[in-house]
Parts: structure tokens; C-alpha cells; sequence
């Protein structure tokens, strides 16, 4: 359905701006769209998380894009018709064939923009048969042929607006670092909302509250957690750094379930990290989480449980409490922590290699009883 819909779009663009409207016109309707692109992105954040999160926490962010980008559109349009009431006579064939190329480039920029904020509402895009990313057990993100778009028009489209963030719109927050590869954060939103896990309905219910850090190998980490995170790693820890990251969450007393170890998705959390040389143009890297810690209900102790491995175990948030545990380049620094569509900065790390033993624990083996 999704790439019947944007195929329509697509002839019906080139079509009518071509024989119809002209050259002049379309190119005037193609920069106004790509404007309109560009400016709904940068209010994107600030509206969702200051209005609609409150109204629409799961179809938020989807009906934020789109409906910045329809209401920008529609004014600039207006404006346009008032300013610009003459258009410039360039011959037929001109008209026609610089109209359609036009026209059709119109088009792709209003499908891409479409399909993005389809992609982040679960509802829509599951009913348009639309998910060009899947994400697995583990929150690994990866390509799904079988839903994306015939023509990549949304990718091509994420690729403009980060373009642009860094070049003619710059404004000192780029996409590459703050909103990177937005079909795969879509990816995991939708999947954090339809499996119906715990999920946090506003920015202020989860909370960063430690970050360890430490580069490996790690002298005292539990043998059996050090060959669990050497497998993880391509079998290698060279160059590479260990990160546990503690947050809490609140759990609502009205909630009937709000005293009982509830379970989350992995999608839920990404830690971005930057290469230490980067530029604008680098994009942050989003890493998904290696495993999770919970607490042992009988010693009061801290277990590991890889996340390749919880089939019979998923992470879940007990007493408000979830611990992550990432493997980064020890040559990248750490950004910000993404949790649920929502940034948060880092407080003060911890680099001690005796805290982040004590963090990460031993490790537990999914099959066993809790």
C-alpha cells in the first residue's frame, strides 16, 4: 500500500507541475517544499516534547513532523501566490520537461517527508505495510527490504535535511549529531510501542542517574562476563571501551502493576557516541545495548544478562531501576543517552575501573530461575 501511495504522489507531481504549471512555478513549489522540509525538522523536537508528547505520547512525534511540514508548507505557499503573481514564459518543451523534473523532484521531497512521519506512528505505518528497518530480540536494528519504499525516496530525503543542517540551514545543531538516521530511530519506536512493554508516557519519567566507564580488558571482571562480552565483540576487546549506564524510572502507584518488575524493550535505549576527530558532517554513532543488570532478589548482588541471550529473560525495570551495559570505541566520546525519542546529557562519568567491576556485576545465565 505504502509504494502504491508514493508512486501516486510521485506521477501526480511530475504531471501536473510539468504540462500545467511550468517550469517557473515548479521551481518556486520545489524550493518553498524544501523550506517547508527543513524548517519542520527544526521545530520538530521543541514541539513535540513541549505539547504533543503531553497529548499523543505514542503518535507524537509522526503527527509533530507532519504537521509542521503541511502548516509550514501551506504558508509558504500562500506567501508565495501574494509575492510571486507573474510566472516567466520559457517555451513548451521547456515548460514541460523542466517542469516535470521539477515537479517530480517535489514530489519526492513531500513522499520522503510523508513516509518519515508515517514511520513513527506504529498504527500508520503497520497499516500502510511501511517499515523499511526491523529490529530484533536484541534491539539490533537492520534493514527490511520486504517494507520499505520501491524508490528510496525517505532515505534520500533524511540524507537532504542532514545536508542541509550542516550547510545552507546550518544552525549550530546538526542532524548528523542530534537527529541521526531517523528511519532507524523510527524502527525502534515503533517497536517499543506495539509490543506493549513498559514505556514511559513523558520526558521526565525516566532519568540518567550514573555512567561508568572504563576501557578493556577490565583486571577483576567476572571470567565468565569477560568471555560473554569477548563473544559479543567479534571476539575481540581491542580498542574498545566497557559502559554501564543506571537509570531510573517512575513508576506510576496508580498504576495496578507499579510494584512488580515490568519488562522493557531494548529499543527503548541507545548511547550516541562521536569519533574524537569528528566533524559536523560525522553522524552519531546510535549503539544499542549489549545486555542489562538487575539486581540478584537473594544477595542484593548486580547480574549481567546478555541481551543475545534473554529469550527467556527480557530486560525489565524493577523497584524504578534499569542498568545498561554498551561496548563503544575507546576512541569515540560519549554524546548523550536516547531513551525513548528523548536525549539526555551524561551526568559526571565515572572512570574507575573498580566502580564499573562493582556496576556490571556478575554474570547471570538467562535460563535460570530468578
Amino acid at each position: 500500500m505504502a509504494n502504491i501511495v508514493a508512486t501516486v504522489i510521485l506521477v501526480a507531481t511530475a504531471c501536473w507541475w510539468g504540462p500545467r504549471v511550468g517550469l517557473f512555478r515548479a521551481v518556486i513549489g520545489l524550493v518553498i517544499t524544501i523550506m517547508a522540509a527543513a524548517v519542520a525538522v527544526a521545530v520538530w523536537e521543541p514541539l513535540v516534547l513541549g505539547v504533543l508528547i503531553y497529548w499523543l505520547p505514542k503518535q507524537a512525534w509522526g503527527v509533530g513532523l507532519l504537521g509542521a511540514f503541511l502548516a509550514t508548507g501551506i504558508v509558504l505557499w500562500i506567501t508565495s501566490e501574494v509575492v510571486v503573481r507573474q510566472t516567466v514564459p520559457l517555451g513548451k518543451w521547456v515548460e514541460t520537461v523542466g517542469g516535470g523534473i521539477a515537479g517530480l523532484s517535489v514530489g519526492v521531497v513531500i513522499t520522503g517527508m510523508a513516509a518519515l512521519g508515517v514511520g513513527f506512528i506504529p498504527e500508520a505505518a503497520g497499516a500502510l505495510g511501511y517499515e523499511p528497518a526491523a529490529v530484533d530480540r536484541a534491539g539490533r536494528v537492520t534493514r527490511n527490504p520486504d517494507g520499505a519504499l520501491w524508490r528510496p525516496v525517505d532515505r534520500t530525503v533524511a540524507g537532504l535535511l542532514s545536508g542541509l543542517s550542516v550547510g545552507s540551514f546550518a544552525g549550530g545543531y546538526p542532524m548528523t549529531a542530534y537527529q541521526p538516521d531517523l528511519i532507524a530511530q523510527a524502527a525502534l519506536w515503533r517497536d517499543v510501542h506495539t509490543v506493549g512493554h513498559l514505556v514511559p508516557a513523558l520526558p521526565g519519567d525516566v532519568k540518567v542517574t550514573a555512567v561508568y566507564v572504563w576501557p578493556m580488558p577490565i583486571d577483576g571482571l567476572d571470567e565468565d562476563l569477560a568471555a560473554a562480552l569477548y563473544r559479543s565483540n567479534s571476539r575481540t576487546t581491542d580498542n574498545k571501551q566497557l559502559v554501564v549506564i543506571d537509570t531510573r524510572w517512575a513508576l506510576h502507584e496508580q498504576q495496578p502493576d507499579a510494584g512488580q518488575p515490568r519488562p522493557v524493550r531494548a529499543s527503548v535505549i541507545r548511547l550516541g557516541t562521536r569519533p574524537q576527530s569528528a566533524d559536523v558532517y560525522t553522524p552519531t554513532h546510535l549503539r544499542r545495548p549489549i545486555g542489562w543488570v538487575q539486581v540478584d532478589p537473594n544477595t542484593g548482588g548486580r547480574l549481567f544478562v546478555p541481551l543475545e541471550e534473554t529469550a527467556a529473560s527480557p530486560p525489565h525495570v524493577e523497584r524504578g531501576l534499569v542498568s545498561w551495559v554498551f561496548v563503544a570505541s575507546s576512541h569515540h566520546d560519549l554524546s548523550y543517552v536516547l531513551l525513548n525519542q528523548v536525549r539526555h546529557n551524561l551526568p559526571r562519568i565515572t572512570a574507575d575501573p573498580a566502580a564499573i567491576v562493582e556496576a556490571v556485576g556478575l554474570l547471570r545465565h538467562p535460563d535460570r530461575e530468578r
